[in-house]
């Protein structure tokens, strides 16, 4: 049996991936409303034959014999082949449910406004091109199923429908929300997803009453917020399968505080944001086809949490906190390179899951002491280990710093080298240099979430603390750049500046934010195929903190990549814009392959120049080709003088994405390929 087996509580669990399929209609009737029982009641009949039905050969034998559904006369003539509504039904002026689902009618006439007491019409999976004005006269509608149509705008009109509730018009050819929508008040559900929708009307947040809402599959560059002023709503799809995928959720999702149901599959997500764990009502969350490499932390706290479909990631563990979930029956994480839990637990189902997870963080506690949190959970074993344990070459030494030195050693149980961060032996050891070590273990714990940040396998207690994390064989990304008689390909150099925006977003959306004001190409590793990891935390900070920056200074040359507001006044607390800032000049030596004021001789001359708008020499950045001058503008907005005029990380991030985008894979396959024989 495959190990990424689909994981449920019972024989009673539904495959949800297959349910709410943007390619099943069941999906759409879920949010319409129950489904219609037994017929109990049959109307007179009305059998349309070859006699009476002359003008249509499609209509002879038709049965127009409505039937009392639920109290409700309804007439299903779906799945029918007609090109047209045969004028005999809107003689039916009783008629209170009409289906004309999947047929290929072109138009619905107006003589539609016969039918008075209608409460629904599903039109849906049909060719109409436009509504008539005479539905807008069906002041008793309160569903209108139009989708899969051929809708290129809605009448105005359709305002004066007081009674409508359920609106669904996804997978049309709409560019844009109609203004009429907006001022539906009463709309309960609306779906608009699939859609060619670049953006979302500030109108929408006048549906003050609206519990159901679908955006899937449009053209959005980013998370629309309007979505977050809709207080009211309960179930959210925003999944993207045709359209542009979300890198990032807003931390303002919080503000959703009835929502029940959220999905975001088909997204490029790697990371929930935090301040989801005040969504005290989620309970169903939809993650497919996305870039996680665990299960977000924040859904593990959830009280209500029962159904997490998570699958088609790059899972490769499932976190020890997920026992917590204690109301979850049905967990799905197929299509995961899962090895932990064993394959014999994850056979058992959700339930053996977690269970076998709380009792190995039953383990891990009795041995914890004092440690700090990152110690428990992040080696490939679960545990910490020990510098006895390890095999140190001759020649162990990566690199080091004022007080620590990175070492590269070999664990024989994982069978894998690892890099070594321990304080300086014969160092005198003093507490705030320990806190370093220790606070950049927690953010390591954090940043393990994020494909672009160094992972923290564990760490070592005895005789010093020490954390343990990945080798990267490649070293560092300003060893490859110094290397000049070594090509490094544009593309390839766009996909790690890609790759250290999508790091440093990821920490910046983190609650606290982790900033880490020591940003710069030896600080950059690169694994065996060229991905990038953010490393060295040690000069970091958690925003929340008040502590003054006192690590990044003149010393070691890290000045080249400070900010001038920071180099105007040392004991100035960092925002994010500081990392911006740093982001800019990194990326000046991505396209120069040189060092930032290397024939300064002195530190103090860079501050003093830095500070009166001097900037890395602009002479040697290549005009072309045309890529350079969208990196270089980039580069140039970062290192503005004013913070505030910095972009975001995640402008930075859809910009570059945009340009490594524009390059061919193929040539960053071949470029991998000959810098791996090198």
């Amino acid at each position: 049996m495959d190990n990424m087996t689909s994981l449920s509580k019972g024989r009673k669990s539904i495959d949800l991936g297959r349910l709410f399929s943007r390619d099943a209609r069941a999906e759409r009737k879920l949010a319409v409303g129950p489904v219609y029982g037994p017929v109990k009641v049959k109307h007179p009949a009305l059998l349309l034959t070859s006699k009476t039905a002359g003008r249509s050969k499609m209509a002879a034998g038709l049965n127009l014999q409505p039937q009392t559904v639920n109290g409700r006369l309804k007439l299903d003539l779906s799945n029918q082949g007609l090109t047209s509504i045969p004028d005999e039904v809107f003689n039916i002026t009783d008629l209170e449910i009409l289906n004309v689902s999947n047929n290929k009618l072109t138009n619905i006439p107006d003589a539609i406004n016969r039918l008075q007491k209608l409460h629904w019409l599903d039109a849906e999976r049909n060719m109409l091109r436009k509504l008539p004005r005479g539905i807008c006269s069906l002041s008793n509608l309160e569903v209108l199923i139009v989708s899969n149509n051929e809708l290129s705008s809605l009448p105005p009109e359709l305002a004066k429908m007081k009674k409508l509730t359920k609106l669904y018009i996804h997978d049309n050819y709409l560019k844009e929300i109609p203004p009429v929508v907006c001022s539906m008040s009463n709309l309960e559900v609306l779906t608009v997803g699939k859609n060619p929708l670049r953006y979302l009307p500030e109108g929408i947040t006048r549906l003050t009453g609206l519990k159901s809402l679908d955006i899937a599959s449009c053209v959005f560059r980013e998370f629309p917020r309007q979505v977050l002023k809709l207080k009211t709503l309960e179930k959210l799809f925003a999944g993207q399968h045709q359209g542009r995928m979300f890198h990032v959720v807003p931390d303002e999702l919080e503000q959703l505080q009835n929502l029940w149901y959220l999905s975001l599959s088909n997204n490029n997500l790697r990371t929930l944001p935090s301040t989801m764990r005040y969504l005290h009502n989620l309970r169903e969350v939809y993650l497919r086809n996305n870039q996680f490499e665990t299960i977000p932390e924040v859904l593990c706290d959830l009280p209500e949490m029962k159904k997490l479909d998570i699958r088609n990631n790059q899972i490769t563990r499932l976190p020890s906190s997920l026992h917590r979930a204690d109301k979850m029956e049905d967990l799905k994480v197929t299509g995961n390179p899962l090895w932990y839990p064993p394959q014999y637990v994850c056979d058992h189902g959700t339930r053996a899951i977690l269970i076998y997870l709380k009792q190995e963080a039953e383990k891990r506690n009795l041995h914890s002491d004092n440690t700090p949190e990152a110690t428990r959970d992040h080696s490939p074993n679960g545990l910490w280990t020990g510098y006895g344990r390890l095999d140190f070459p001759e020649q162990p030494y990566l690199g080091h710093g004022g007080f620590a030195s990175v070492e590269m050693a070999y664990h024989p149980d994982w069978k894998q080298n690892i890099a070594v961060k321990r304080l300086l032996p014969h160092h005198q050891i003093l507490g705030s240099e320990r806190e370093l070590l220790y606070s950049e273990a927690r953010k390591l714990n954090v940043g393990s979430r994020s494909a672009y940040v160094i992972s923290l396998l564990g760490v070592c207690l005895e005789p010093h603390f020490a954390i343990v994390m990945p080798y990267m064989e490649n070293g560092s990304l300003a060893e490859l750049l110094a290397l000049k008689d070594v090509d490094v390909p544009w593309a390839l150099r766009w996909r790690m500046a890609h790759e250290i925006s999508l790091g440093m977003t990821f920490l910046h959306n983190q609650d606290p934010k982790i900033l880490h004001c020591d940003l710069k190409t030896e600080n950059i590793l690169l694994d065996g195929d060229f991905h990038v990891k953010i490393s060295d935390f040690g000069q970091s900070k958690w925003k929340s903190q008040s502590r003054v920056l006192t690590g990044t200074s003149p010393k070691g040359g890290t000045v080249t990549h400070a900010p001038p507001e920071f180099l105007s006044d040392i004991n100035l607390v960092p925002t994010a814009k500081f990392d911006v800032y740093s982001f800019g000049v990194l990326l000046w030596e991505i396209i120069t392959r040189d060092e930032p004021y290397k024939h300064a001789t002195k530190a103090e001359l860079i501050s003093v120049a830095v500070t009166q708008g001097q900037r890395p020499d602009m002479s040697l950045v290549p005009t072309q080709p045309q890529d350079v001058n969208m990196v270089s503008k980039l580069m140039q907005r970062c290192w503005r003088q004013r913070p505030n005029d910095r972009p975001s990380f995640k402008e930075c991030e859809d910009e570059l994405r945009d340009v490594t985008n524009s390059s061919s894979k193929e040539d960053v396959l071949k470029a991998i390929i000959r810098l791996q024989k090198k």
